[in-house]
């Protein structure tokens, strides 16, 4: 009677964990982080453009500064920030900031 108690819950055991398997995104594992930041430096006058780029990328085309930012890059790549107050530096639209999304690069 024990033995096929055991069986039974072990079957259960084993055909949910199967179901479930499915429904359990890599996205929500926890990925280990490579580094963590809350702060952000803008982009000065001196490095908008082609005038001076960083390991071969350019930069913006304007000057930009935020107010905060934080962040954390993960072992699989995935960079995520939180930037709030992200305005031009200088500019006719110096304090605004039209554009509607960025891309961040590590």
């Amino acid at each position: 009677m024990r033995m096929a108690i055991f069986v039974i819950v072990a079957a259960a055991m084993i055909l949910g964990g199967a179901l479930m398997s499915g429904r359990i995104s890599p996205a929500t594992a926890k990925e280990p982080k490579i580094l963590e930041f809350d702060t952000m430096v803008g982009l000065p006058q001196a490095f908008t453009g082609t005038q001076n780029p960083i390991r071969g990328i350019n930069g913006g085309g304007r000057p930009w500064a935020s107010s905060s930012a934080k962040g954390e890059l993960k072992a699989s790549g995935k960079l995520e920030m939180i930037v709030q107050g992200l305005v031009f530096a200088a500019g006719p639209n110096q304090g605004c900031y039209t554009v509607p999304n960025f891309r961040a690069i590590v």
